[in-house]
């Protein structure tokens, strides 16, 4: 047999029992694969633990003021973020290096292009296997505006 052949059948071999391993856990009831492919992005990562239920989503007065301005619900953009939202973590105003944790997130709602300015304060499970202590984590969307148009509301005297 020669070397070309042995690695022709190895690689063909390979390649039907990683198909075959991939199609038997993406028909599993827990949906091992789409989840393990979805945690490999760093943006959805991200907006999964900004959004995740464990976090309390709150509006600071600034943000509620806006959202008003805007005509924007408070469900309303919340959906959105949470479909649509792209996290941008190469922009200037993402700092995953400062307390609280500082997100840019781009969301089309309707026809516009909006940006949310998010800070989160994420959840964590701690304890032992007998005892589990859950801290539920804050994510608190300080600003939203229009994507390069200038504010039209008064919205900034109100402080964070």
């Amino acid at each position: 047999m020669t070397r070309k052949r042995r690695f022709l059948i190895f690689f063909s071999s390979a390649g039907l029992m990683v198909l075959f391993i991939m199609l038997t856990l993406y028909f599993r009831q827990d949906n091992n694969v789409t989840t393990s492919i979805k945690n490999m992005i760093p943006d959805s990562r991200a907006k999964e633990a900004l959004f995740d239920p464990m976090q309390d989503i709150i509006f600071t007065p600034k943000a509620s003021c806006l959202l008003a301005c805007n005509g924007i619900g408070n469900q309303e953009l919340i959906a959105a973020l949470e479909n649509e939202g792209d996290v941008e973590l190469g922009h200037d105003s993402t700092d995953v290096h400062v307390f609280p944790k500082r997100y840019y997130i781009e969301v089309p709602i309707g026809t516009k292009n909006y940006y949310v300015i998010v800070k989160a304060v994420l959840g964590q499970i701690k304890g032992d296997i007998d005892h589990k202590e859950i801290k539920r984590g804050q994510t608190f969307i300080t600003n939203i505006g229009l994507i390069d148009q200038a504010e039209k509301c008064a919205c900034d005297t109100i402080k964070n």
